[in-house]
């Protein structure tokens, strides 16, 4: 082959190779990565070689578009596809975003959902107001509330900040946020501690009576914030639902009352006695509450015996102080701040033993001769407990 015709063909097979290697690259995949991370345009222009001769085109300039801006987008463009999605269905795409949420860079998933959240943007979900472990949610009735107890287990004080923003709302429109709001601000505190817009945003609530009337699950959850905080203080309010709520709000209230005394019992009983009149409506609740009294604790002691010498206390409250003395039954659940109470049984066995000693001086005491029969009956109880036990 003569020289010429080589290097014609040399050209030929380049020529097919530059065109090989053009059209793969156009038709390469690509991979926008996770989210949040995808590239994003600087904003430079690069010069391009133009005949001689002609006009350079005009400079095209991008607008950069930040990572929380990209998630924010992403969010706001999912709750267009829920709303186009049955109620079952969504629950399942709420969930994949969360995980994928995982992968964002923390600092821009935070400030992308604040933004999301303070938008007021919201998509009803098929799930109701369900606590599971940690107080955290399990089940979401809104996306709203999804996210925001998401946000709250990822960066608690993003979370916060949101919460003062919903609780200067006018008034508890959403129970579940108010409840979630209240979690992350009360959260560690006790009431003395509170933010005072806890507070005042909680008596809000409990006193709404479009909420008391018909309480949705997250209303009733929020008694917990009591509870957690120990706000004895508070004990009017439970009374006053535990009389007049409907037949939920009453337990709740009740349930409140009972766990509120097992958090802080010698400051539950004191407050009991300086107000004769809280659950005087509810003798059984009430005896039920003073049944709690660890008598190897003085200032327990102190309170029950306070409470024996009071007048009006019925014959009936009596009776039932005589059936539920020592109180120990616990009502286990997932709360929104208190973890379950426990208690073992050599605990409570050395309680009865102790309670028994205690009864055998009230015994002794003639100012207290309207309890002498209740205190035979707890007597004989607890001995024939405790000879079972063989203690």
């Amino acid at each position: 082959m003569n020289r010429p015709r080589l290097l014609r063909l040399l050209a030929v097979v380049l020529l097919l190779g530059v065109a090989a290697s053009l059209f793969w690259w156009q038709r390469r995949p690509v991979n926008p990565g996770p989210l949040g991370s995808r590239a994003v345009a600087t904003g430079k222009t690069h010069a391009i070689s133009q005949p001689a001769g002609a006009k350079p085109p005009a400079p095209v300039t991008t607008i950069a578009q930040s990572p929380a801006d990209l998630i924010d987008s992403r969010l706001r463009r999912l709750t267009d596809t829920l709303r186009s999605l049955p109620l079952a269905a969504r629950r399942e795409l709420v969930a994949a975003l969360l995980r994928e949420l995982d992968h964002a860079a923390a600092g821009a998933r935070s400030d992308a959902l604040l933004a999301f959240l303070r938008s007021g943007l919201d998509v009803p979900l098929s799930g109701d107001f369900v606590l599971g472990p940690g107080g955290w949610l399990r089940d979401w009735p809104t996306l709203r509330l999804a996210l925001l107890d998401y946000l709250a287990q990822r960066d608690p004080a993003a979370a916060a900040l949101l919460a003062r923003d919903i609780l200067t709302a006018a008034s508890p429109d959403v129970p579940g946020e108010w409840a979630l709001a209240m979690r992350e601000l009360a959260r560690g505190h006790s009431a003395e501690d509170w933010p005072p817009l806890v507070g005042r945003r909680l008596v809000d609530l409990l006193r709404d009576e479009r909420w008391a009337a018909s309480p949705p699950r997250a209303y009733l959850e929020a008694f917990d914030v009591i509870v957690s905080g120990r706000a004895t203080s508070l004990f009017n309010e439970l009374d006053r639902i535990a009389r007049t709520g409907d037949n939920a709000a009453r337990f709740a209230a009740f349930l409140a009352a009972d766990r509120l005394t097992l958090a802080a019992p010698a400051a539950a009983m004191a407050e009991l006695n300086r107000q004769p009149d809280l659950f005087a409506t509810l003798p059984q609740l009430r005896a039920g509450l003073f049944a709690r009294a660890d008598v190897r604790d003085t200032d327990q002691l102190s309170a029950l015996e306070n409470y024996f010498h009071r007048g009006d206390v019925s014959a009936a409250e009596r009776s039932a102080f005589a059936t539920l003395f020592p109180q120990y039954d616990l009502a286990v659940s997932n709360n929104l701040l208190t973890p379950p109470s426990r208690r073992t049984l050599a605990d409570m066995q050395a309680h009865d033993i102790a309670a028994l000693r205690q009864l055998g001086v009230w015994q002794t005491q003639p100012k207290l001769s309207a309890w002498q029969s209740i205190f035979s009956a707890v007597t004989a109880r607890l001995k024939q407990q405790l000879a079972a036990a063989h203690l």
